[in-house]
């Protein structure tokens, strides 16, 4: 089996209605099932969707992958900096580290 690391950076770039969401959530469950034995490659990871998409993208993750962890990231700067703290990266933030 190739290792998982050769997956970690890719583009899916189409017409509309060729299964770029599902070809996507594909990838990430495989990872998730696969290389989380054998190395860090499974996460988190990055999905950057127009916004007029974005409610089909979440709506098909709770389908056909309930098991991954989805965060919308989208709200004014307020809304964004909450998902950040609590949601993203519950740890410390960037300007508290010294």
């Amino acid at each position: 089996m190739q290792s998982c690391i050769n997956f970690l950076f890719f583009f899916i770039v189409d017409e509309m209605g060729l299964g770029k969401i599902l070809q996507s959530i594909s990838v990430l469950v495989y990872m998730k099932k696969y290389c989380s034995k054998d190395d860090s490659s499974t996460g988190p990871n990055l999905v950057v969707v127009p916004k007029s998409t974005l409610s089909n993208w979440m709506n098909e993750y709770k389908r056909w992958a309930p098991t991954l962890r989805a965060i919308k990231f989208h709200g004014n700067k307020e809304e964004r900096e909450k998902m950040i703290k609590n949601e993203i990266m519950p740890g410390i933030r960037d300007e508290d580290r010294t």
